[in-house]
C-alpha cells in the first residue's frame, strides 16, 4: 500500500501522550506545572538561571550566554521531598498541639455572648486598667508561644493574634 507507514514500536512517545499517561504536565501556558520532568512552572520559564548549569553552559566562555537547563526529578528526589514534607508537617503538628496546650486564650465564635465577656477571649475589652494590664500580659505571653511579632499598637496584636488563631482553627 502507497502511502501507509508501519508504526516503529520503538519510536519515542510525543509529548501529549506522557502528559496524558502520567497525569503530568502540559502545555506551558496552560499548566502551572507544564513539565513532567521537573518543578519549573510556566510563570518563570523565561528567566534564565542565576548559575549556569554544570552540564553544558558552564563549559562556554561567551559572558552573554543565558542557560535555562533545569534538574529533572528523579523518583529519589520526589521521595525525599514528600519525606522532607511529612517532617514538616510533624513539626508543625507538634507546635500546634504544643501551642494549644499552653494557650490560655480562647477563640470563641462571633455571636457568643462569652467572647467580650470572658477574660481569656481574643475579643475580651478590659474595663479597668487592672484587667487591661492583665489582658495586655496575656496577649504578650500568647504572641510569644505562637513566635508572633509583638510590636505595634495593642489593636494591631490582637488582631495579628486573632488571624493566627482563626488559621489554627482552620488546619
Amino acid at each position: 500500500m502507497e502511502g501507509f507507514h508501519e508504526i516503529d514500536p520503538t519510536a519515542t512517545m510525543d509529548l501529549s501522550v506522557s502528559w496524558k499517561g502520567l497525569r503530568k504536565g502540559g502545555a506551558c501556558k496552560q499548566r502551572r506545572f507544564f513539565c513532567h520532568c521537573c518543578t519549573l512552572e510556566s510563570d518563570n520559564v523565561h528567566h534564565p538561571n542565576d548559575e549556569k548549569c554544570q552540564r553544558f553552559c558552564s563549559q562556554r566562555d561567551d559572558e552573554d550566554w543565558l542557560c535555562y537547563h533545569h534538574s529533572i526529578t528523579s523518583e529519589q528526589q520526589l521521595q525525599q521531598m514528600k519525606e522532607d514534607i511529612s517532617n514538616i508537617q510533624s513539626k508543625l503538628m507538634e507546635s500546634i498541639d504544643n501551642i494549644e496546650k499552653q494557650s490560655r486564650v480562647k477563640l470563641y465564635a462571633t455571636n457568643e455572648v462569652a467572647n467580650k465577656c470572658d477574660r481569656n477571649s481574643i475579643d475580651y475589652r478590659p474595663t479597668n486598667t487592672d484587667d487591661a494590664a492583665d489582658f495586655t500580659d496575656m496577649l504578650y505571653d500568647e504572641l510569644e508561644l505562637c513566635g508572633l511579632d509583638m510590636t505595634g499598637s495593642l489593636e494591631e496584636m490582637n488582631e495579628h493574634l486573632k488571624e493566627s488563631l482563626q488559621h489554627e482553627r482552620r488546619m
